[in-house]
């Protein structure tokens, strides 16, 4: 059986793919932050600031827990290497990824409360 070779790829393995070359640029680690993202978190949660640990059990979204990671990589250097993400609103459909329609209707419901009017 003859090999020939098609791109400069051989044909004997039909289940190896060429390189992909459809990527115009190396692809980076990024970072999305924002003083916004500090106002992110759920008013009916009581936080211990004192041990601000991350505990499984424990409301992963909380102001302290996102100041404590941007200083980590801050102090580790990082930031210089990863490519800054300019912060935007979510959108339904990217909430929806990760979130029910009963968490999307409550936000709805809300956007407009103040915290104090908020149960």
């Amino acid at each position: 059986m003859a090999h020939e070779k098609q791109n400069g790829t051989s044909t004997s393995n039909p289940h190896h793919a060429p390189p992909s070359t459809s990527l115009s640029r190396p692809s980076r680690t990024g970072i999305c932050h924002s003083q916004q993202m500090l106002k992110h978190w759920k008013p009916d949660v009581q936080f211990d600031t004192i041990k601000d640990q991350d505990d499984e059990n424990e409301e992963p979204e909380r102001p302290s827990r996102i100041a404590r990671i941007i200083a980590h990589v801050s102090k580790q250097k990082l930031t210089d290497n990863l490519e800054h993400i300019k912060i935007r609103k979510a959108t339904k459909e990217e909430i929806m990824l990760v979130h029910s329609e009963g968490h999307w209707k409550r936000i709805e419901e809300t956007a407009s409360k103040s915290c104090a009017n908020i149960t």
